[in-house]
């Protein structure tokens, strides 16, 4: 129950639909994309938003991680 008590009970249920539905919308362009132009431009901003997740929590202080503004697109971009 951290994460209940850092950002409380009722956003745990945003975050994560957040990270899902991210996943959802962008299907559509990631698919016209991947048709129009080639795979290797999806697969590429996929492993640089995977990246961006992983040395974001390295750049960043705990002060700033705990901002809304940063959790929401943290979440974003890992469902992206």
């Amino acid at each position: 129950m951290i994460v209940a008590n850092q950002v409380g009970a009722g956003y745990i249920g945003i975050f994560s639909a957040l990270a899902t539905s991210t996943a959802a919308i962008l299907a559509f362009p990631y698919s016209k994309v991947s048709k129009k132009l080639s795979k290797y431009y999806v697969l590429i901003f996929g492993s640089l938003t995977f990246a961006f997740c992983g040395a974001s929590l390295l750049f960043f202080t705990d002060s700033q991680v705990n901002l809304y503004f940063f959790r929401f697109g943290y979440y974003f971009a890992s469902g992206a």
